[in-house]
């Protein structure tokens, strides 16, 4: 076992099975995702980003809200977006599968 997590693994993979030129416009905590999310889509399939909306209730949008500041202020960033948030666990919930389980389990207990 190389002591790896299957993201990082995953990310090698796709890094020596070819090079990804992120748009310029993306940031380098983007660039991460990206390659991750990159890996996921079968490469013979030409993919439109595809919109997704998400209603939340006032409390969790200003929960939300308040971890972003919090977290943008412990990164030294400017700001953390909520599709940064959510693209990242995005990411990792489709390259995490302890992380899969437990929101199965948690989906189930609904």
């Amino acid at each position: 076992m190389s002591g790896k997590s299957k993201a990082e693994q995953l990310k090698e993979s796709v890094k020596s099975s070819r090079e990804i030129q992120p748009p310029k416009t993306r940031s380098s905590k983007d660039v991460k995702a990206a390659d991750v999310e990159a890996a996921l889509v079968p490469q013979d399939v030409r993919a439109k980003p595809v919109r997704v909306t998400l209603d939340l209730s006032a409390h969790r949008h200003a929960a939300l809200k308040k971890w972003s500041a919090e977290t943008a202020e412990m990164l030294g960033s400017a700001r953390i977006t909520s599709r940064e948030v959510i693209t990242a666990l995005l990411s990792r919930l489709m390259t995490d599968e302890r992380l899969a389980r437990e929101i199965r389990e948690e989906l189930g207990k609904k």
